[in-house]
């Protein structure tokens, strides 16, 4: 195990840089999570890049999706045209930090996130609230009017789904947890992001949970 971490962490920090190069948040997780394999969160260690697959559980206010209006944990809302051009016309992502748990233990993780969830929603039929987030987002109002060429999707984290996520893990001290006697206080797995090297999340299927 521990010989293949230092391959790993480089997989890992290239794959990441190239984010920008790739046009679909989905398919940039799938491709980032598809080559790598679980670690136990038992078994990492501070400091080490690491993909982990398990339930996630709330440790954030819940969020309320834009089109469906379910409480979530974390949404993203694509909008494409369907004219062959395939163009992202808008789309808006939030997610909230969230505890993911393995039979070995427990991780907390931040933000920010990259979501590779898969989405539902209506390819033919527009919602009169997604016509207001595109109307709000500076679509022509004509335009929406009179063209009806737009798909959306709509994609959820909500609490006992099972995901895997990728990103780096520390060991800090847990504020929550009561220390004992004089001893400092005890430490948490903890994953956190950042703009330019996000957390991936993506849902567990075929090539994702190896």
């Amino acid at each position: 195990m521990e010989a293949t971490f230092p391959a790993f962490a480089l997989v890992v920090a290239v794959v990441i840089m190239g984010y920008a190069l790739w046009l679909q948040p989905r398919r940039r997780a799938r491709r980032v999570l598809g080559r790598l394999v679980n670690t136990p969160i038992a078994e990492i260690k501070n400091g080490e890049w690491a993909k982990v697959t398990g339930i996630v559980s709330v440790r954030a206010p819940l969020l309320t999706s834009p089109i469906a209006e379910q409480e979530c944990i974390g949404f993203r809302l694509d909008v494409e045209r369907v004219d062959g051009t395939h163009s992202t016309v808008f789309e808006r992502q939030a997610c909230g930090a969230f505890t993911i748990a393995d039979d070995t233990g427990q991780l907390h993780v931040d933000g920010p996130f990259l979501l590779g969830l898969d989405g539902q929603g209506d390819w033919s039929t527009m919602r009169p609230r997604l016509l207001a987030l595109l109307d709000a987002a500076g679509v022509p109002t004509l335009q929406l009017a009179s063209y009806r060429g737009f798909a959306f999707r709509e994609a959820l984290l909500q609490p006992g789904d099972r995901v895997s996520v990728l990103g780096l893990a520390f060991l800090e001290p847990d504020p929550a947890a009561p220390a004992a006697g004089f001893r400092s206080a005890p430490l948490a797995l903890r994953m956190r992001g950042s703009v330019r090297q996000p957390i991936v999340v993506t849902d567990v299927g075929e090539g994702a949970d190896r």
